[in-house]
C-alpha cells in the first residue's frame, strides 16, 4: 500500500519506557563522582555525549571514567526497561504498510538486547545506533544514513521522537518530524501527538509519497 514510505523512530522514550530509569542511573553516576547533577535534559542525548556536555570542566580521562561507570550501571537496569504503552501494537500495525527503521542515540549492544527482549527487531529493516555515526542527534547523520540505506527520499519519510534533539535532527535532514508529548511545547515539530497509538491515524492524514 505505502511500502515505499518510511517511518523512522527514536527508541528511548518513544518505544521503550526508559526515561525514569536512565535518569536514576545517571544521578547515581554523578553522585558516585561527586559531581552535581545538571538541570539540562540528558535523556535526549547519547550517554557519552550527555556526560561530556554536563561536565565541561572535567578532563577527558575523568569523563571517560564516568562514561564507563555509567555504561556499567545502564547494563544493570536493562531488565527494568519496559515498552511504552501501545508501542508494540503500533509497530505491528505500521509494518504492514510502511518500511520501518530506528535511529537512536543508544549504543548498539544495549539496543540489540532490548530489541531481543521485547521481540521488536522483526519490525525494523535497519537500526542505526550511535555506534554507526560520528555525531548523535541533534546531528542528522543517523537519519541521513537510514535514508541512504533504505534508498528512500526525505520527502517519503517521517521521524518520530519525544525530545527536542529528535525534532532538530529530523529538520536538519529535511524529514517530516512528529513529536510524541503530552506537554504544551512542540519544539517546532511538524506534528505532535500525545501517545504512540495515535500515530497510524496521523500517518493516514499525511498521505506520504
Amino acid at each position: 500500500m505505502r511500502k515505499g514510505s518510511a517511518i523512522f523512530f527514536d527508541f528511548d522514550g518513544t518505544i521503550v519506557d526508559s526515561e525514569r530509569i536512565i535518569g536514576a542511573f545517571m544521578k547515581k553516576t554523578f553522585a558516585h563522582f561527586g559531581v552535581a547533577y545538571p538541570s539540562l535534559n540528558l535523556g535526549s542525548r547519547g550517554l557519552p555525549e550527555a556526560i561530556r556536555a554536563a561536565t565541561p570542566e572535567a578532563t577527558p580521562p575523568q569523563q571517560a571514567e564516568m562514561i564507563e561507570y555509567a555504561k556499567a550501571r545502564s547494563l544493570e537496569t536493562l531488565s527494568d526497561i519496559g515498552l511504552i504503552e501501545g508501542a508494540y501494537e503500533t509497530l505491528a500495525l505500521l509494518t504492514k504498510d510502511y518500511r520501518l527503521a530506528m535511529v537512536t542515540s543508544r549504543g548498539r549492544s544495549t539496543t540489540e538486547m532490548l530489541l531481543e527482549r521485547h521481540t521488536l527487531g522483526k519490525f525494523f529493516e535497519i537500526v542505526v545506533t550511535r555506534d554507526e555515526v560520528s555525531a548523535s542527534k541533534p546531528d542528522p547523520e543517523g537519519i541521513l544514513l537510514a535514508l541512504n540505506s533504505l534508498r528512500v527520499p526525505a520527502g517519503s519519510a517521517v521521524y518520530v521522537g519525544d525530545a527536542p534533539a529528535d525534532i532538530q535532527a529530523a529538520q536538519a535532514a529535511c524529514v517530516h518530524s512528529i513529536l510524541i508529548s503530552k506537554g504544551t511545547e512542540d519544539y517546532g515539530a511538524d506534528d505532535r501527538i500525545e501517545v504512540i497509538a495515535q500515530l497510524p491515524a496521523l500517518l493516514q492524514r499525511l498521505k506520504l509519497r
